[in-house]
């Protein structure tokens, strides 16, 4: 490979890959031979590749970048050998992670790594997690020295947020051996116990607390020295880093994570298979992240944005977005190349998915989240009580990745103390966003707005993208509330630097691995249903949602009202909402009466399945289907008995039924 063009190179390693993909799998298993041809086969097998391991190590490739890359890509490449034949396993980790010392990130003059060596190193972190999976029972005499080496390079900052991620996972593979819980509780509180000790830091508890203090220069327009604002900026960094640690080591914990990671015994037979000292931890860092969320949150709030001074304003941009108006759109170059407001508005915007995530991966450890919660309710006061000042992009990002994990694993008993007084407040916030956003954008179609600044188009763009984003998450929430646990939940890696797990429990979709059907599902369901002052709220977004102009969320929101109606059939509470308000919309839509622009009247046949389904279950229980049918569609009571025994009146399949409702509306 050393003396090959870089042609040539990806021609071996391609052959490689199809070589050992090839291979039988009983040629390099560990199993005895069943013959003595198949012994001899083996051994050459086996030889073969462990002289070709041979060859790899000993190319001299520490110090040359893209020799580097290509062997690493070789031997993830011999992972079928590894998986059985180990032996050679620590020579090559060793190798492996000896590439973050030899091309640092920074080199000693202060320059930044190139793309080339920041995609080798990425490229080494994916492979040490591979390779240490598939030789993990073989390292196990030594993990003890790819503990003290991995410690090392966290404690130098020497590693990216994605490298952590991917060393944490490292470190956590190579504990699953350990034949012990007790040794498995010791593996989790050593690694724990330095990124908690500083998280519960006095500096750091200050720093979660008081936003101003992340705003130097910023609130006052005062000039700042460099020293200063390098000091602030690498405090915000450790924050940020300790912060991306903590969300790592507690998503390999996940109990659904299929990673066997952990930390000791389960806490009974009831419980949910968490190790029980994970809930120990997961209180301690509740406390100080809750704090943290409120301080993001009230950096939003009016009275704070106003302090901001004028050129400071931008970092309120929401550059996340700008690519949906600008594909070519560049950060630095909007910000007029000012690195200040550059880093302060990318460490917020970071700052806050990585808060939402850790909240909602924590709320997966149930002692340990809803625990404290019920222990110090002001947690949720504390995160939640300045909602009304969050942006729509905010919203979004915060009900997907916290406030839905949290409702969907809620135990039952807490759905009263939690679930019932939390809804009913985000559900009209957000439905008042969303109804106000689209009566925004009809009156601006219809040249109502009268913006003709220069921008203004390009702000409509962003605008109108996040409120549908907001919009489908809603809906999202809703469907799932009425779906008695069938959806599966799938924890979004929204975290820039944090990469998605690669050990046991990898999903082909690129997931992290954790997935949750929400334990309670039913009882959350029937709660919902059960609570009117909830589950009205939820009709109404999804009834709302067939007249708003997005189809994504009209074909969600169907679907979700036809599991809905079955479920509120003899409770009269909802007969009003559902037989009236939604089977007039329904008919509006089908007789063409629909809002201009919308998926209302371009959508007949989940309209006819709604239809169907509202008209079969509510017809005979409430008088309120028929007088709605009556005056809408300008029909006597005998044409309705009529319709409703031919519908009715014996056993048919729902297509027909359906032909018969299509054909009686079109009348």
């Amino acid at each position: 490979l050393g003396e090959r063009g870089v042609n040539s190179m990806e021609a071996d390693l391609h052959m490689l890959d199809c070589v050992m993909t090839g291979l039988p799998a009983r040629t390099l298993a560990a199993q005895p031979a069943t013959s003595q041809e198949e012994e001899l086969l083996r051994s050459q097998v086996v030889g073969s590749c462990g002289m070709l391991v041979r060859m790899l190590l000993d190319i001299g490739f520490e110090r040359h970048q893209t020799l580097a890359a290509y062997v690493t890509r070789a031997l993830v490449f011999m992972l079928p050998y590894f998986r059985t034949h180990g032996g050679e396993g620590s020579e090559v980790l060793i190798k492996l992670l000896a590439l973050y010392d030899g091309f640092p990130l920074r080199s000693p003059e202060g320059a930044q790594a190139s793309h080339a060596v920041i995609t080798m190193r990425r490229r080494v972190s994916a492979a040490v997690v591979k390779l240490g999976q598939a030789m993990a029972g073989a390292l196990l005499p030594v993990r003890e020295q790819f503990n003290l080496k991995v410690q090392a390079l966290l404690n130098a900052q020497a590693v990216t947020g994605e490298e952590t991620s991917h060393l944490y996972e490292f470190l956590f593979v190579l504990s699953n051996p350990l034949p012990s819980d007790e040794e498995r509780a010791a593996f989790l509180d050593g690694i724990l116990f330095e990124p908690l000790s500083t998280w519960q830091s006095s500096q750091v508890t200050q720093a979660v607390t008081d936003p101003t203090l992340w705003f130097v220069g910023a609130l006052d327009g005062g000039p700042v020295a460099d020293e200063v604002w390098e000091a602030q900026r690498q405090q915000r960094g450790r924050m940020h880093g300790i912060l991306v640690t903590l969300l790592c080591i507690c998503r390999r914990c996940l109990p659904s994570g299929g990673l066997g990671i952990g930390a000791a015994q389960h806490a009974g037979a009831g419980a949910d298979k968490v190790p029980s000292s994970v809930h120990r931890h997961v209180q301690a860092v509740l406390p100080n992240l809750t704090l943290l969320i409120r301080s993001l949150h009230t950096v939003w709030t009016p009275a704070f944005r106003a302090r901001v001074q004028g050129e400071w304003q931008i970092v309120y941009k929401p550059v996340e977005y700008e690519a949906t108006a600008d594909p070519e759109y560049k950060i630095s170059s909007d910000l007029g190349g000012d690195s200040r407001m550059n880093d302060l508005c990318g460490w917020l915007r970071h700052m806050r998915d990585a808060a939402y995530q850790l909240a909602g991966v924590l709320t997966h450890f149930t002692d340990g989240f809803y625990g404290a919660v019920m222990q110090n309710p002001a947690l949720l006061d504390t995160s939640f009580s300045l909602l009304p000042s969050l942006e729509q992009r905010h919203l979004r990002t915060l009900l997907r990745l916290f406030i839905t994990p949290m409702i969907r694993h809620c135990p039952p008993q807490l759905h009263t103390s939690i679930v019932g007084p939390l809804l009913p407040s985000v559900l009209s916030l957000l439905l008042d966003r969303i109804e106000s956003g689209y009566a925004e954008m009809r009156e601006r179609d219809a040249g109502a707005g009268g913006k003709t600044e220069p921008g203004s188009e390009r702000e409509d763009i962003i605008s109108d993208q996040i409120l549908r984003l907001l919009h489908r998450e809603v809906v999202e929430l809703g469907v799932s509330l009425f779906d008695g646990g069938q959806q599966t939940l799938v924890l979004p890696n929204t975290v820039s630097g944090v990469g998605p797990a690669i050990g046991n429990g990898v999903q082909a979709d690129g997931g992290d691995g954790s997935e949750a059907q929400g334990a309670w599902g039913k009882e959350l369901t029937e709660y919902v249903a059960a609570n009117a002052a909830v589950g009205s709220l939820v009709v109404k977004v999804l009834c709302c949602t067939l007249l708003w102009p997005d189809s994504g969320a009209f074909t969600r929101a169907i679907g979700g009202l036809q599991r809905l109606v079955p479920l509120v059939k003899m409770r009269a509470e909802y007969h009003e909402i559902v037989g009236r308000d939604l089977l007039r919309v329904v008919l509006l839509g089908l007789t063409g009466g629909g809002p201009a622009g919308g998926q209302l009247n371009t959508s007949e046949t989940p309209l006819l399945h709604l239809l169907r389904d509202i008209f079969v279950h509510l017809v005979t229980v409430t008088p309120v289907v028929r007088e709605v049918l009556t005056q809408s569609l300008g029909v006597g009571p005998q044409a309705l008995d009529e319709v409703q025994e031919a519908v009715l009146g014996r056993p048919m399949a729902e297509k027909k039924q359906r032909a018969i409702l299509k054909e009686w509306v079109r009348r």
